[in-house]
Parts: structure tokens; C-alpha cells; sequence
């Protein structure tokens, strides 16, 4: 057990090695810690200077959560336009310790894009593609159905930054986000295949209004862009978790690499989003679940693994699940057990 424990922390602390990638920006020491949590990375086998049409295709997960975040939590919250753009260093509408642009303050205070859209037009061929993700309410009633699909980002070796900005509603000038995330491990210099990171909240320094639903009032002249921290919470106390010590993140970004050979015309993720509209990343068989108001067969199995507690099959047996109500025949033990190796050999892919 204590060889284990030792194996563990030397390939965490190894990760977490690997996964720094600090930048200067004129000559300001940007440290990925403290923009966001990097909690998840694969390596690709794509080579960073490749000839190749390369993309991200993302989800964006609420945790801004009235349980995380108890604090005059808000019964209408709502997260603006996911908004995430890929670019070169020099872009940088916001920055830690800084003063931002009309566009990042246009989408922290009204949750409008078009500012910013007329930002980046302008910035020419400093950014190479920005997208966009719906806005949605909170669904406070079922924390786990809280995400929304992205657009892919095109990034390549020119534009390998990715950046990420979504403003909070009700709020008076706070968002979440990230900037100058490396797409490229910089010891292999490959593509990540797959990242997640958790972002947290952000005062944009424009409005000092207190808490989620403070009247308008303008900071004049504006402060410089701050992430918001048990030291720094607005008077209410908004962000604070339980215990009232520290601020948790309110945002995962979740993304896969999908590329073409460049001069291949239709260069889309196929099933992207799945038909079902599941979170396919986090529950990699979730496109194979029915829907029980819509589909005439279709029953509630118990999940398996790396899966929801209920999942919906045309037949739990079939599929290797135990059915909640009734019990599967013997000849469906083996099936069921293979299903279980599938979900846990899912599980272990997606703990490496």
C-alpha cells in the first residue's frame, strides 16, 4: 500500500509538472494557478506543427451551485453567452491586475457579446476563431443537466491560445473564464487531447456593486480585473462556500481534440453534439440512453461504473445493467458483467 501511495503522488506531482506551461506577457509572469484548476490532461499523438485543420470541441458545466455557493444565491441565475476565442499572446482583452476593454465589461455587467465582437474584428489576425455557447438559466432542480455545447475553436501552431469569458447573471460586473491556455504540452509539444479546466469567478473592476442584484454604479475611474477570493468577496459574502473560508470554482470546461488533413473540406466532430444531447464527456455511452417521455420502450436501469445513478435503456439486460424494478435472467449475468469491465475500463481511461 505504501509503494502504491508513493507511485500515486510521483505521477501526480509528475502531472502536475507536465501541465504548467507559464507565459510572460510584457514581462509579467502569467501563472496558469491562478486563473484556473487544471484538473484533467491527455497527451495526443499530434504533432504541434502539423499540417493538419485542428479544433476543440467543448462543454461548459455549471458549478455555481446554491450548495457551493450559499451566499444570497440567486433564483434566477443565469450564465450569458459562453463565449471562447483562439488567438496569439498579444490578444488580451483581460488580464489579472488589469484594466479591461469596453467588450469584456459589456459582457460582465449586460451579458451582451457584440462589443467584444467588434473587438476582435478589429484585432484582425491576432485571433483566429471565436464561438460561442448558448446562454441558459440554472436549472436548480437538477444540478447535473446544468451545461451547454460549444462550437469547436480552430487553434494551430500560429493561434495556440484558447480563451474563455462568460458573464454571470444577476450580477454587477462578475464572470468567469480563462486566458492563454497553451493547447500544446510543452514538454512533447503535441496537442493536448483532451483537457478540462475549472474556472472561477472574476470582478471586472467596472461596477461596485456588492451583491448579485446592486443597482448600477459605475467605478469611476474603472479598478483592475480581479478573481475573486475568501480575501476579496464582495461585502454579501457572494462566493463563499459553506464554511465561509474559500471561493469555489463556478465553471468546467471540458475539451476534446478533433483534427483533418488540412485540405479536407468537412472537418466536424461526427455526433456533436449527440442526438440526445447527453454530456457525451463526461458519460462516453451516454448517446446510447433513451428517453422515457419520448422513446415507447425504454427502462430505468441502474448505471454501471463511470455513470449516472439511473440511465435509460431500450432493455437494462441487454445492455448489461440491473433494471430497477425486476431482476435480469441468469443468462444475462455474463452480458451484465461485461458491462460493468466496459464502464470501469471508461473510468480508468479517463483517470490516466
Amino acid at each position: 500500500m505504501i509503494m502504491a501511495n508513493n507511485i500515486l503522488l510521483v505521477l501526480l506531482c509528475t502531472l502536475a509538472a507536465r501541465t504548467r506551461a507559464d507565459i510572460v506577457v510584457e514581462n509579467d509572469l502569467i501563472i496558469p494557478e491562478e486563473i484556473y484548476d487544471f484538473l484533467y490532461s491527455t497527451d495526443s499523438s499530434v504533432w504541434w506543427q502539423s499540417v493538419n485543420t485542428t479544433k476543440y470541441y467543448c462543454i461548459f458545466r455549471n458549478m455555481w451551485t446554491k450548495m457551493h455557493h450559499p451566499k444570497e444565491y440567486p433564483p434566477n441565475a443565469r450564465w450569458g453567452p459562453i463565449t471562447m476565442y483562439s488567438g496569439v499572446k498579444e490578444f488580451r482583452p483581460w488580464l489579472k491586475n488589469r484594466a479591461t476593454t469596453l467588450g469584456i465589461e459589456t459582457i460582465a455587467e449586460n451579458r451582451f457579446t457584440d462589443k467584444f465582437q467588434d473587438e476582435v474584428t478589429a484585432a484582425g489576425e491576432l485571433v483566429k476563431t471565436i464561438v460561442e455557447g448558448e446562454s441558459f438559466f440554472i436549472d436548480q432542480d437538477h444540478w447535473d443537466e446544468n451545461y451547454v455545447f460549444i462550437p469547436p475553436v480552430e487553434v494551430n501552431f500560429d493561434y495556440p491560445y484558447i480563451n474563455a469569458i462568460a458573464g454571470m447573471d444577476p450580477s454587477p460586473d462578475w464572470f468567469t473564464g480563462f486566458y492563454l491556455f497553451d493547447t500544446v504540452d510543452e514538454y512533447d509539444r503535441t496537442y493536448w487531447d483532451r483537457f478540462t479546466l475549472r474556472t472561477y469567478p472574476w470582478d471586472a473592476g467596472t461596477d461596485a456593486g456588492d451583491h448579485y442584484s446592486s443597482s448600477d454604479r459605475d467605478m469611476d475611474p474603472p479598478e483592475n480585473v480581479e478573481r475573486i477570493l475568501a480575501q476579496n468577496v464582495p461585502a454579501s459574502g457572494a462566493f463563499l462556500d459553506p464554511s465561509g473560508k474559500k471561493v469555489l470554482p463556478v465553471g468546467e470546461f471540458d475539451c476534446v481534440l478533433h483534427t483533418c488533413p488540412e485540405n479536407m473540406g468537412d472537418c466536424n466532430k461526427p455526433d456533436w453534439p449527440p442526438k440526445n444531447f447527453c454530456d457525451v464527456l463526461k458519460f462516453p455511452n451516454c448517446a446510447s440512453y433513451c428517453d422515457p417521455e419520448k422513446d415507447p420502450i425504454c427502462e430505468a436501469c441502474k448505471g454501471n461504473g463511470y455513470e449516472p445513478k439511473t440511465v435509460y435503456l431500450p432493455g437494462c439486460c441487454e445492455a448489461g445493467h440491473q433494471p430497477w424494478k425486476g431482476e435480469c435472467s441468469a443468462a444475462s449475468a455474463l452480458t451484465m458483467g461485461l458491462g460493468a469491465v466496459s464502464a470501469m475500463l471508461g473510468l480508468v481511461y479517463l483517470l490516466l
